[in-house]
């Protein structure tokens, strides 16, 4: 829906990274809080426009609400997969851990392939974590068999949290892929997000330098 066309949308707090500041390549949405819950913007800028608590923002959390039911449907009815996901190929299709989900959770699984263009729709029942503090890898995602990353469309639908790039190894990666989070998502060191961040009911932060380049509307 509507969402689509925004690179970061929540419902709490949107607060930006200091020093250099991160770069938003794309539009922001705040609802019900407005934009005194927005921080950091300067020194992080935003190339877009940012909707707080107006009819724009409204339509756009609903549908993202809309989005993650839809998600969390097609993700209870897929396959199940493991919690670490380093080390996995997978197709396009419909997945689901019963527990949480994490791309190099441990040091020596750091990659996660996918296999064939399409969308991939991903569900954890709790959070998602990316370069974990129990790894000394750097959480890499990989295309295979045609799949590349403009003809990929990722959707992680997270129950509770996710957090992105969680250790300081993992500094420096690209994360793919659109994330809808009930709770908050945080992208912890600097890094490079290639999709959308939207926490339902709380909050979206950026702990350190990030690019988040939001792909167009309805990919």
């Amino acid at each position: 829906g509507t969402a689509a066309n925004f690179a970061i949308g929540a419902y709490a707090a949107i607060t930006g990274s200091t020093g250099a500041g991160s770069v938003i390549n794309g539009n922001m949405f705040i609802t019900p809080d407005n934009l005194s819950s927005i921080t950091n913007f300067p020194p992080s800028v935003v190339n877009g426009v940012i909707h707080a608590a107006d009819s724009t923002a409204s339509q756009a959390m609903i549908d993202a609400t809309a989005a993650f039911t839809a998600g969390q449907i097609l993700g209870l009815a897929g396959t199940v997969i493991p919690a670490e996901l380093g080390g996995t190929t997978l197709t396009p299709g419909n997945y689901q851990s019963t527990t949480s989900l994490g791309l190099s959770l441990t040091t020596g699984h750091s990659t996660l392939t996918f296999n064939g263009a399409g969308t991939y729709v991903i569900y954890s029942a709790s959070t998602l974590v990316t370069g974990a503090s129990g790894s000394t890898d750097l959480p890499v995602f990989a295309f295979t068999g045609g799949a590349t990353a403009t003809n990929t469309f990722i959707y992680w639908i997270v129950g509770s949290s996710a957090t992105i790039n969680q250790a300081v190894a993992s500094s420096g990666a690209l994360f793919y892929g659109t994330v809808i989070a009930q709770a908050s998502v945080t992208a912890t060191q600097a890094g490079t997000v290639d999709g959308r961040l939207f926490a339902l009911t709380g909050a979206v932060t950026l702990s350190n330098t990030n690019t988040l380049n939001s792909p167009s509307a309805g990919g």
